[in-house]
């Protein structure tokens, strides 16, 4: 059976390299189901390799300008996402206890002065990133990190697939991530690591 490639791939990469969401939005949708399935062949774990797909993505997005030059799409893609993979097995960065750590650290009530004031900033640049999202993805972001809905809960309560909910939310970390980096960088690690463990 012939190998089902996007008619328009090389088209669309050339797009993504000049900084065109609308062609990675395609790029993502075509191929994040592959990417997760080789994900959870190394991890075992689907939580895990939900995210380790949308970080492997957001690296694409952030090294875009080398897409103009792939003409092996799959291949590549394969390499980046293995070459991850390895990576975060062998180093295990951010690890379950630095997780429960930080869940813990934003939950904690008696926290002290320095501590609410850091968590007031980090609040601050989370709202006003939220606050940059095109509606749709506002919504969903909202109803999965702030309400804690599960995919399948979003997916039926604004009548759209558990697919698009994960699109969707992938999307919006994207765009969160990008805000963050550019004007908040110091807490870019910080918040990923809490908006990413759910």
């Amino acid at each position: 059976m012939p190998e089902i490639k996007l008619y328009n791939e090389k088209q669309l990469l050339l797009q993504i390299a000049a900084g065109d969401a609308a062609a990675y939005a395609n790029i993502f949708d075509f191929y994040s189901k592959h990417v997760y399935v080789l994900s959870l062949k190394f991890t075992k774990d689907p939580a895990m390799a939900e995210d380790l797909t949308q970080e492997i993505f957001t690296r694409l997005w952030v090294n875009r300008q080398k897409l103009a030059e792939v003409h092996n799409f799959k291949a590549f893609l394969n390499t980046v996402s293995r070459n991850l993979l390895r990576n975060y097995l062998r180093k295990k960065v951010l690890s379950p206890e630095n997780e429960t750590y930080l869940a813990g650290y934003f939950r904690e009530s008696s926290a002290n002065a320095q501590d609410r004031l850091e968590f007031k900033e980090l609040e601050a640049a989370l709202n006003q990133a939220i606050g940059t999202l095109p509606e749709q993805l506002k919504k969903v972001f909202t109803l999965s990190r702030v309400e804690g809905l599960s995919h399948e809960e979003i997916a039926n309560r604004l009548g759209i697939s558990r697919i698009s909910v994960k699109s969707y939310i992938f999307r919006a970390l994207l765009i969160i991530r990008e805000h963050l980096g550019r004007r908040h960088p110091f807490l870019l690690h910080v918040l990923l690591v809490f908006l990413g463990s759910k």
